[in-house]
């Protein structure tokens, strides 16, 4: 039996080695859309969701999977196209409020059909996250991306609450 029971231990070390090695590459990697999204080096055609998966190996994971953190997103319409930049206290529940029944705004209800999210250690991060892909973007075609009604203020207007969990993630 304590043949056994090492075996589970090995087996579920390895496991748990091999998920924060997988949380750690996702972060990294989301990072490295970010960088290159705001740097330039991605011209605004590469803004495609199709593209970004393609590119950066996005993992495909179902909206219910969205952490319950601060954190910024992109949408996307269904044949690939950014529509929409935002930030969220809990990006599990804006998400879901985004690609649920009762979504207010009639650019993104029934149009978005992607994600791809980030979580952040405070919201003032996510806020900065935001202005700079929306900004970027405006910079780069002269229009705001098609669903933002408004501009993101130029201000830190949330609480800079940390949040013990920094997970990067895609969705379909």
């Amino acid at each position: 039996m304590d043949s056994k029971h090492a075996s589970a231990v090995s087996l579920g070390e390895q496991l748990i080695r091999g998920r924060d090695r997988l949380e750690k590459r996702k972060k990294n990697m989301l990072n490295s859309i970010y960088h290159a999204l705001i740097r330039g080096r991605d011209k605004f055609e590469k803004w495609n969701f199709f593209d970004l998966a393609k590119a950066y190996g996005l993992y495909v994971e179902d909206i219910s999977q969205a952490p319950h953190t601060t954190g910024y997103y992109l949408l996307f319409a269904e044949n690939g196209d950014f529509i929409y930049v935002g930030k969220a206290d809990n990006l599990h529940q804006r998400l879901a409020d985004h690609f649920g029944q009762d979504e207010e705004n009639e650019r993104i209800s029934g149009i978005a059909k992607y994600a791809i999210w980030k979580s952040t250690q405070t919201i003032a991060e996510a806020e900065e996250a935001e202005r700079h892909l929306y900004d970027t973007w405006v910079r780069n075609t002269g229009l705001p991306p098609f669903a933002n009604k408004h501009k993101p203020p130029n201000r830190n207007c949330g609480t800079t609450k940390p949040r013990s969990q920094n997970s990067a993630s895609a969705r379909f």
